[in-house]
C-alpha cells in the first residue's frame, strides 16, 4: 500500500546499463515494472510516468538518424538493459486505460547534469582512443533538468482530459537537440 493515496507515480528505477546481466535486469525492469503497475491499480493512482530510453529503439548495429516515436522497436538489442527497458516501455504504455492509470513514457537521451556520471564515463572513454566506426558519430545528450521537465508536462497533461486523450500510452523522446559528435 505504498502508492495508497498517491496520484501520480514516477517510475525511475533501472539497473545500472553497464551491467549487463540479463536476469538482474529483467527482475528489476520487466517484473519491478509489474509490481508498480499492480500496485498502481490496487491503490487506484491516477497516473504512471515511467523514465525508458532513447536507445529502446536501437539495436546496436544501425545508426539512428531522424528518429522519432513512430520508429519501432528493434528485433534484437544490443544488450539487457535496452531489451528490458522495451519490455517495460510496452507494460507500461499497454497499461493505460480510459478513466482508470494513465500512462506515458519518457526516452531521455544520455543525461548530463551535476552529480552525474556521464562526462567522466565519455572522459575515461576517450582516453582509451577506440573509434567506433568512421569518428563523425553524433549523439544527442538531454540536460537532467530538461529531463525533470519532461516528466512534469507529462504529469500536466496526464491531468487534463485533452492531455491524456492525446499522450495517454504513448512514448516521448526527450533531448536537448543538439546532437554532438563524439
Amino acid at each position: 500500500a505504498a502508492f495508497e493515496g498517491v496520484e501520480t507515480v514516477f517510475h525511475t528505477a533501472a539497473p545500472d546499463p553497464s551491467k549487463n546481466d540479463f536476469q538482474l535486469h529483467y527482475k528489476v525492469s520487466v517484473e519491478g515494472t509489474k509490481n508498480v503497475i499492480e500496485a498502481c491499480t490496487t491503490c487506484k493512482v491516477k497516473r504512471l510516468i515511467y523514465t525508458s530510453s532513447s536507445c529502446v529503439v536501437f539495436d546496436g548495429v544501425h545508426g539512428l538518424f531522424d528518429v522519432d516515436e513512430s520508429t519501432p522497436y528493434p528485433d534484437k538489442f544490443p544488450d539487457a538493459y535496452l531489451h528490458t527497458k522495451a519490455e517495460a516501455e510496452k507494460l507500461v504504455m499497454r497499461a493505460n486505460t480510459n478513466g482508470g492509470l494513465l500512462t506515458c513514457c519518457i526516452r531521455p537521451s544520455s543525461i548530463f547534469g551535476p552529480g552525474g556520471i556521464l562526462v567522466p564515463y565519455l572522459a575515461a572513454y576517450a582516453a582509451t582512443m577506440f573509434i567506433i566506426g568512421d569518428g563523425k558519430n553524433d549523439d544527442d545528450f538531454v540536460y537532467v533538468e530538461n529531463v525533470v521537465h519532461g516528466h512534469i508536462c507529462a504529469e500536466r497533461n496526464l491531468s487534463t482530459k485533452e492531455g491524456a486523450r492525446r499522450i495517454g500510452g504513448k512514448a516521448y523522446f526527450i533531448t536537448n537537440t543538439e546532437p554532438m559528435n563524439l
